[in-house]
This record gives C-alpha cells, structure tokens and sequence, in this order.
C-alpha cells in the first residue's frame, strides 16, 4: 500500500508558502535543555551552514512535555529547503513549514494529530495533540503516519483490545505506528517486521523518540520465520494482495485463543481475505468500514494448538 501523502519533508509545499522551516526537538533551537524559550540566539550545532544569516524570525512554542517546536523563518524557498534536508540528514524531525497566516491553516490541517479512542492520540513531532497520552509518528520514507482509513480502524481496534502485558506483532509495520501504539497502551512487548530497511529504520527512530525502544522493536525477519514464535495479538496493515498468500504465515504467529487484526482491504475484497483465513483456522467477524477500507478481526481457535 502506497502512502497517499507526499514524504513528510517536502509536506509544507508550494500550496502552504514555503520559507519556513519546522523544527521539533526536545528544546528549542540553541537550547541546550527543555527550559523556557530563549529571547533570541539563532546559531546552533544543528543548524545547516547559512541558515543563521538568511533567518528572518524564530519563535518557539512548547507543545508537550519534552517537545519544543522552533519556527525559522527564512529567507527564500530554497534555502529553506536545504536547511529541511540538512536537519532530517541529522536525525530531526524537520519539516517546510507555513510562511503567513493566509496559508497556516492547510498546514495545521493538514498536520493535525489523529485521535486514538478516548485517552491517546497520533500525532507528527511538530503537531499539537490534546491528549493524555501521544504517540509521535515522523514517517520518513516509511508508510504510516496514522492518518490513512486503514490505520485508523486498526488503531481504534487496538485501543479497545490492548489491556495491558501482551505481546504484540505488527506485520508490514511501515512507520511503526500500531506497533508503538499498542507499547503506548501496555502491550508488554509490541515487534515489527518489515522487508523496507526504511521502515525498520523509522520505527526504531519512532520508538526511542517516544520513549519506547524498551517495549518495542523492529526486525526485518519474513513473517513465515518459526523463531518469532506466537502472540498474543497480530495485527497486518498491508494490502489483500499480501494478506492472503502470507495468510497461512501470519495465522501461524497468532497464539491460540490469541487474537487477529488485519486491514488494508477493500470492501470487495473481503470475502476472498476471510476465505484465505478461515482455511488456517482463524473465523473473521464481520468488516468494520471507513471511508473506502475495512478491518477484520478473530480470533485463533484454541483447537488450533499444534
């Protein structure tokens, strides 16, 4: 499945002006800590070579605990482009960002953090969430930053399924997002697998950016590979076109009486997915629809114990 929004370092497009660049990071820009934001100071080690000089303004705004957000106002497109490229090269979550106010409400609208039932919510580094909890999801080149239908039905279901203490497998986790959501929530142990180094990468960045890296993990091992063993709880985002040749593969990671999870799918094609499971003992309930994408979810028979 293809992400439908462009990568997250080129979000703040020609549409939504284009001098500015967002930076989130646990302090604001020359700030060695998480204190009040400076008066002034616009150098910093991570500041790309020029961005100083063509800085028109910089504010910054403390969203969360733990999360400042700076907005450098710069001199043309281009430099600003570069400095965006130069950040995320470094490891921060850095975006192009709104110029004027004419053009700050596409941008927010189009950054705005996604509710996760009642207590958390899905958000960009650089964007608000009211929230008890968050989890901050930067995509990189990766799928997943909780916006998609198909994320979201499968966030919901894990945010009435998760207790607490379970382990979780996350197949084809792209971003990590569901996988960090369930760690968010209590899951025990939530791992990923993914056959793009690129996700594997951005989960784990995701990860230790949440303070999760002790609960969840990400590997590149197929999802067929017997040493992964069972859990308590999968669940698949990936499209049906993968999800019923893998189906046999992931309803062997399902622990009996465990659970199932799969979206990514079409309305037309859900009889063919639950077909695909029914025959390796999983019985899927009846799809819950978003938009134009459903999820299914059952459970493994605990007859199915090998």
């Amino acid at each position: 499945m293809s992400d439908p929004q462009p990568p997250a370092a080129l979000w703040g497009d020609e549409r939504y002006g284009g001098a500015c660049v967002v930076l989130a990071d646990d302090a604001p820009l020359g700030m060695a800590g998480g204190g009040e934001a400076p008066s002034g100071g616009l150098s910093s080690p991570s500041l790309p070579e020029g961005l100083a000089a063509a800085a028109l303004a910089v504010t910054h705004e403390r969203l969360r605990r733990g999360r400042w957000v700076s907005r450098v106002r710069v001199t043309d497109d281009r430099t600003a482009r570069e400095a965006v490229a130069h950040l995320r090269a470094d490891g921060h979550a850095a975006v192009l960002g709104p110029t004027d106010e004419t053009h700050a409400v596409g941008w927010q609208n189009r950054n705005r953090a996604v509710q996760v039932g009642e207590k958390l919510a899905v958000c960009f580094p650089w964007a608000d969430a009211d929230a008890p909890m968050v989890v901050e999801i930067d995509p990189g080149e990766a799928f997943g930053a909780g916006t998609h239908p198909s994320t979201r039905l499968l966030a919901s279901w894990i945010a009435e399924h998760i207790s607490g203490g379970e382990r979780v497998l996350d197949v084809g986790c792209g971003s990590g997002v569901l996988a960090l959501v369930a760690a968010r929530l209590g899951a025990a142990e939530a791992l990923g697998i993914d056959i793009e180094p690129a996700a594997v990468s951005a989960t784990e960045a995701n990860a230790r950016r949440n303070g999760l890296d002790a609960a969840a993990s990400c590997g590149g091992a197929p999802v067929g590979e017997a040493e992964l063993g069972t859990f308590d709880v999968v669940f698949a985002n990936i499209t049906a076109g993968v999800l019923v040749p893998l189906a046999g593969d992931i309803a062997e990671r399902v622990a009996p009486g465990g659970r199932l999870a799969i979206s990514g799918i079409s309305a037309g094609q859900t009889s063919s997915v639950v077909a695909a499971y029914r025959r390796h003992g999983i019985e899927l309930a009846a799809p819950v629809r978003l938009d134009d994408w459903v999820s299914l979810s059952g459970r493994n028979a605990p007859s199915n114990l090998s």
